[in-house]
């Protein structure tokens, strides 16, 4: 959601209780929009600004940030007028989304002076700019000129003005009769979207949940008969569940038995129920309910939402709100309870541990992904390149294939030299290499005499010649670097942290791919790069299986950590991970004469090591249940994720061998049996 009014004034409340009289010790600009203030009063703490396009917030940070060398302009500038000042004052204008700190500190002369940064939320126009006493401009972290605004520059010098006030009404003082106007005005449009145009500092989310509440009320009240209050606040009661209510007349005008009003100028009358033979809402989700779908009487119901809501804000009553998703992973988060969110919920005491917490893993995502498509944009480009050298290869294979054609063509024309002259366009010649000597015809150069078409026949299948001997083995190298290519990109995609998109961007370095000078500028760390541990699945049986992160760790896995009887397992030629199945030490039956269905099949498994029944069919010394979860596990972990009936082969460890000079995650192996699974992630990773 949009830091909004809500959010803002929440963080305010909170800072203005924890951070007032504190001591600004350090200053620094790790983002070009971003600023991190290190205070002290009663102990350490970081204040994080920014003014991001779509980040942009305000929050008591519990994480330091890496910081540029060389400090930023701005940075310098606030380090001079602010450091070793203390903060006098925290507020938020009511209805604006701006927050402006005094600072109480010392001028160049030692005199007392006063400075104000104001942090201004909003959105692709949130700016940080710092005041002089005056209320002039000393500068701010976006300058903004007259070639980008015409109304209102942000320059040094210059007196500030605040943004330009927002249309639309206050929320704050709204009556029902406003509420009734926004939405007879607002044309034929969803409910929330009216409600965010008519009332100034609405968010999309705000809205919404205006529109969720004071229709979950409506149709608890007229639908169920019931308030919330009547009902503990729920009973059981879902908005599609009571999507029955006859809708009620919107406009004056004409109307039919049952007060709807008729067809006509009016409109059609809505989708009627066959068992009320009444017009129904056609949709009681917030986000679909549009104004033509709204009954007249559920306006008092929605303004009856916003005062509600908006009595929150005035009474300070917020309640800080971690949304997830279906997954349990953050979604989004609200400075009040959301009733609108169906999903799960994690409340907090604080509104700035939320946001430390939401905005911390949201960074982390975001900077992994903007990480991953740099990596992949590179990879791809390279790819693109790859695969067109493959095709220019084989078209000159496919002319290449021409040469014993050529040398055909030289050999008649020389033992028919007598009978061709020059000017000929084409000569038809006994072909007595063939049985029969069936008659050909063989193309000429009219400009060239015979024994020069001799000549150059014999010169095409020379060249031909040497092309199929010198394009084949580039093009087997291009094809298997494309194969590569693409099996590194598998692994960009389902890396899953820092660490992993470090090991495969050094991979890149050691293949040339990446100029050092440039890894060494834009690597994110500064220490060498570490390896990662595979994944380490437990089976149901309970064996161990080990899934390669990228070709780097196939490698470490499958060459350094296997034994040489585990079972090892890998999509047929399709890029993915490696997977070992760790097999217990002893005799382990020969894979050549064993496969699913083969006698050499063990009944029943090998003691000790499985969970399951005492009987079941194994596989080179685990259960085939084993194997197959392993197999959906590579095939998942593979370009063929999405796909479905994979072939999967595995083998023998001691089968898989890695050729001198081969690519990292490049190798050959034998002996393999192949099974056709689904991809699935497997069991739980430990």
């Amino acid at each position: 959601m949009p830091f909004d009014l809500f959010t803002v004034a929440a963080v305010t409340q909170e800072l203005k209780a924890r951070i007032t009289g504190a001591r600004v010790e350090r200053i620094h600009q790790p983002l070009a929009t971003d600023l991190l203030f290190t205070l002290f009063g009663g102990g350490k703490t970081y204040l994080y600004l920014s003014a991001h396009p779509h980040l942009a917030r305000l929050h008591l940070s519990s994480e330091k940030t890496e910081n540029p060398l060389a400090p930023p302009p701005f940075c310098l500038l606030l380090r001079r007028y602010l450091e070793g000042s203390r903060i006098l004052g925290i507020a938020n204008p009511p209805g604006e989304r701006i927050v402006q700190f005094t600072f109480s500190g010392l001028d160049e002369l030692g005199n007392p002076s006063v400075r104000t940064l104001l942090v201004e939320i909003m959105g692709r126009h949130s700016n940080i700019i710092l005041l002089s006493e005056k209320g002039l401009i000393l500068d701010s972290i976006k300058r903004i000129g007259p070639n980008l605004s015409r109304h209102r520059q942000v320059l040094p010098g210059l007196p500030y003005l605040p943004p330009p006030s927002l249309g639309g009404r206050d929320p704050a003082t709204a009556r029902v009769a406003d509420v009734r106007q926004v939405l007879t005005t607002a044309g034929p449009k969803k409910v929330w979207e009216a409600l965010r145009e008519g009332f100034r500092g609405l968010s999309p989310f705000l809205a919404k949940e205006v529109t969720f509440r004071g229709m979950r009320q409506f149709l608890l009240t007229k639908v169920a008969g019931s308030t919330e209050e009547d009902t503990g606040g729920d009973a059981g009661l879902s908005l599609p569940a009571l999507a029955t209510w006859p809708v009620a007349a919107r406009v004056e005008g004409e109307h039919d038995s049952n007060g709807v009003v008729a067809p006509g100028r009016h409109g059609p009358l809505p989708h009627r129920n066959p068992a009320t033979s009444k017009p129904t809402l056609s949709s009681v989700n917030p986000s679909d309910l549009t104004t033509d779908d709204l009954p007249a009487e559920a306006a008092d119901y929605l303004h009856g939402a916003l005062v509600q809501l908006f009595s929150v804000l005035e009474n300070r009553e917020f309640q800080p709100t971690l949304l997830l998703n279906p997954v349990g992973q953050p979604l989004d988060f609200a400075a009040v309870d959301p009733l609108s969110h169906s999903g799960d919920k994690i409340y907090y005491s604080a509104v700035n541990e939320l946001l430390d917490v939401y905005y911390s893993q949201k960074t982390r995502r975001m900077t992994l992904e903007d990480r991953r498509s740099g990596l992949r944009s590179l990879l791809l480009s390279h790819l693109k390149k790859v695969e067109r050298k493959v095709q220019l290869q084989e078209k000159d294979l496919q002319e290449a294939a021409r040469g014993e054609e050529y040398r055909l063509f030289g050999e008649l024309l020389k033992a028919n030299l007598y009978r061709i002259e020059k000017g000929q366009q084409q000569a038809r010649l006994n072909n007595y290499y063939e049985l029969g000597s069936p008659e050909i015809t063989i193309p000429l150069d009219p400009t060239r005499s015979p024994a020069e078409n001799v000549q150059s026949y014999f010169r095409q299948y020379s060249k031909a010649k040497k092309t199929l001997e010198k394009t084949g083995q580039q093009l087997e190298e291009s094809r298997a670097e494309a194969a590569y290519l693409q099996g590194v990109v598998s692994a960009l995609e389902q890396s899953e942290g820092h660490q992993e998109l470090d090991e495969i961007q050094q991979e890149l370095v050691e293949q040339g791919y990446i100029a050092r000078g440039k890894e060494a500028k834009n690597r994110r760390r500064k220490e060498p790069v570490s390896s990662s541990a595979p994944r380490r699945l437990i089976s149901s049986d309970g064996f161990e299986i080990l899934v390669g992160r990228n070709n780097r760790q196939n490698d470490v896995l499958t060459l350094k950590m296997a034994d040489a009887e585990d079972i090892w397992l890998h999509t047929k030629d399709i890029p993915g991970s490696h997977v070992l199945i760790r097999v217990q030490k002893g005799p382990t039956p020969s894979l050549a004469t064993t496969a699913l269905g083969d006698p050499a099949i063990q009944r029943p498994s090998t003691p000790g090591r499985t969970a399951g029944s005492s009987r079941q069919t194994t596989v080179l010394g685990v259960p085939e249940t084993t194997l197959r979860e392993a197999a959906q596990v590579a095939a998942y972990f593979s370009q063929a994720r999405s796909s479905s009936n994979v072939a999967v082969d595995y083998t023998l460890r001691r089968f898989v061998k890695k050729p001198a000079g081969a690519r990292p995650g490049m190798v050959i192996y034998t002996q393999q049996r192949t099974l056709y699974v689904t991809p699935a992630p497997g069991p739980g990773e430990r």
